[in-house]
């Protein structure tokens, strides 16, 4: 089994260059740095997934349940020294974490 890295990165403005790209995962966290999302741009740009109308509801549920917007962050995941990997790793690097965190 080869070593997957996830380097996280925060999104600093709505004009990030990051927002263009695809093959990348990210997360949103609350106010108080927890985890409460975490999803992948794999079609889609990270703008596009960003902005689903999805996303608007899951605020809402998160502020329903007491919790406020922290922030986002993206990962690039690195699977031995490349940062473009297939669909298929990306997929896989996001049931893993979504897995960790659930049973964290």
């Amino acid at each position: 089994m080869r070593h997957i890295d996830v380097t996280w990165i925060g999104i600093q403005t709505e004009f990030d260059k990051c927002l263009g790209w695809n093959k990348v995962l990210y997360a949103y966290y609350d106010s108080n740095g927890r985890l409460y999302y975490i999803g992948k741009a794999d079609d889609q740009t990270l703008r596009q997934r960003l902005t689903d109308p999805d996303k608007a509801s899951m605020v809402g549920i998160l502020r329903r349940n007491g919790g406020q917007p922290g922030g986002i962050v993206y990962g690039l995941v690195n699977l031995g020294g490349s940062y473009s990997p297939a669909s298929s790793v990306i997929s896989n690097a996001e049931a893993l974490l979504i897995r960790e965190e659930v049973s964290a």
